[in-house]
This record gives C-alpha cells, structure tokens and sequence, in this order.
C-alpha cells in the first residue's frame, strides 16, 4: 500500500503539488487542519490512555499530528519531500493549441550594427545579467549572476568537433548559472504543459542571443571562423550563430528534464527535442525516440517546423547524454 501510494504522488506530483499550495493558501484551511489534527490526537491519546486504543493506532495518528502542525507553522515538510525523486528524462507532449504551419518567419542574419550589449562587472565580481523576451505577446524578464571566473574557464577551453558538440558544450556546460537559470524559467513562464515548457525556452533562446557570426580567429577555435560556444559563453555575450543558440537551448531543455539533441546538418545547427510520436512537424528518430526540430536562430519558429532552405534527408542527431557527476564545474 505504501508503495502505490508513492508511486501515485510520483506519477501526480506535477499536479499534485500546485494544487496541495492552492488549497493552503485558502484563509483559514491551515488553522482547520492544525484544529482537526490537534483535537484528533488529544482524543486519542485520551483513549490510549484508558486502554480504549492500543498504542499502534496512537503511533499512527503521531505523524499525522506532527506534520499537520509543521504544516500550520509553514514548514511544509511533504512538498520538499515530493520535489526531491529523481526525474526521468521528459518527452515534449503536443499542444492543445493548433500550429499554423504555412507561415513560415525568416532565420535573420548578423547585422554588424547590432553589438552584444556588455554589462560592467559590479564590485561583487558577478556579471549581473538581465535578459528581456517575450512568448505569446507578453513580455518576460529575469536576472542572472553569472562568475565572471567560470565564464573565464570554459572560455579558456579549447574547441572539439561537431561530433562531440552534444557531449562536450551540452552535458559538460551544464554550470550552475545554467541549472540557475532553467529554475527561474519554470517560476517566470509557469507553463501549462510540457509543449508550452519547450516553446518558452524556445522563445527565450530566440529572443536573448542576438545573431553573430563566429570571428575569423578565436584562440582556442576549431578552426578558422569556427567557434562553439558553452552555455554560459552565450549567456554573458548575448550572441552567438546557430550551434550557440542550440547548444544554450539544449543545456536548459537537459537541466529541466527533458530528452534533448543537437540537430546537426550541412551548415547549421538546431536544436532536438524528444516528443510523442504523431506531433506535426520534422522529426528525426534514433533509438526508437523521435526528435522535433526546432529552429533557435531568430524569432516565431516553432516546434517541428524546418527552414525550407533545408533537407530533412541530412538531419543529423548528436542526443546529449545522460549526466554524470564530475569534479570539474
């Protein structure tokens, strides 16, 4: 019994726990709680007492009366309780809204004139980051510090192929500004469901880097004019080209729980997301899961809609994989 019943909170807990906060947040409904757990626990204590209740129900009715006190107290035991099981990784479900896909906006390109906005580093040695963007018409914001000597480390990396993008820039970028920023992005959009998740991080990458060609020499690039970026490169530049934006969305989709990849073809690159089978737009399987592209490098595409300059035939996956715990940041 016990097992099913954590295993129902695990598979619930999703919309178990707003609602059990809602219901909390009712005046009043703490006090009767703590009321009807206090007067059931004296009452039975009462009855243990005169041998009316053997001591197995008393134990059993202690709990109840300790957490419904913590409770009243607001330290809300349960909840941090629920939060703390491990995650699978999520799969994108479809919306219940319907995508228009014959308007189809264009993948901008760089405008010199348009420079990374730099943000003067505070006394605290912290870059203090505001990011700005907007999702169905309503403006977001959130801040971020980000340690201006991590930023300095994975800068100093020195770059790798494309074949290890998912690995090296994705799983091994994931800083604690990125996990940082994935939390705040959940507070901030408050998504109905898992395709309304993917589409506000989706947004968000679009909107915060702006378009930037790679420089024809970085230190530590692969090679001429190309440089990949990690995630916290490309969140204290604000710019990027199409494997930055990418490799941002995909090390924010990874923190969040969700199946992510780098969609990797002639030229460019974009970001994967595992979905249910049957959602409309261009996906690509591999290993029996099917990953939706979507498209990172300027404003209103979707999930699932390719840029028709380019053949779903050449779309090639780099999944990231699983975390593993590491000494390095």
């Amino acid at each position: 019994m016990v097992r099913v019943s954590f295993s129902l909170i695990r598979n619930f807990q999703d919309e178990l726990i707003p609602a059990i906060k809602d219901v909390s947040k009712i005046p009043g409904v703490r006090s009767v709680v703590f009321i009807t757990a206090a007067v059931s626990f004296w009452f039975t204590v009462y009855l243990a007492l005169n041998n009316s209740l053997g001591l197995i129900y008393f134990a059993l009715i202690l709990p109840v009366a300790v957490l419904s006190t913590l409770n009243f107290l607001s330290i809300e035991l349960l909840p941090s309780y629920i939060t703390e099981f491990e995650y699978e990784s999520k799969w994108v479900l479809p919306s219940r809204l319907i995508i228009d896909y014959d308007q189809s906006p264009q993948v901008t390109s760089p405008d010199n004139n348009d420079a990374a906005d730099q943000d003067e580093k505070e006394p605290v040695e912290l870059y203090r980051k505001r990011y700005q963007w907007q999702y169905k018409g309503i403006s977001h914001s959130t801040d971020l510090d980000i340690r201006p000597e991590i930023y300095q480390k994975f800068k100093d990396i020195k770059r790798v192929d494309y074949a290890y993008w998912a690995d090296e820039y994705v799983a091994g970028g994931l800083s604690g500004e990125v996990r940082t920023l994935a939390q705040k992005l959940m507070q901030v959009g408050k998504p109905e469901n898992s395709f309304e998740e993917v589409e506000f991080v989706l947004a968000f990458t679009q909107d915060i880097v702006k378009y930037e060609h790679d420089a024809d020499y970085y230190p530590n690039a692969i090679r001429e004019g190309e440089y990949p970026k990690y995630p916290i490169e490309t969140l204290a530049e604000e710019a990027g080209d199409c494997e930055d934006s990418a490799i941002l969305a995909a090390a924010l989709l990874k923190s969040m729980g969700y199946d992510s990849a780098l969609i990797y073809l002639p030229g460019h690159c974009a970001l994967g997301i595992a979905g249910v089978d049957g959602m409309p737009g261009t996906s690509v399987k591999l290993n029996n899961v099917s990953y939706y592209y979507c498209e990172t490098t300027a404003t209103g595409w979707k999930i699932g809609k390719l840029p028709p300059d380019y053949n779903e035939k050449e779309l090639k996956i780099l999944p990231v994989p699983n975390i593993k715990i590491s000494l390095e940041v």
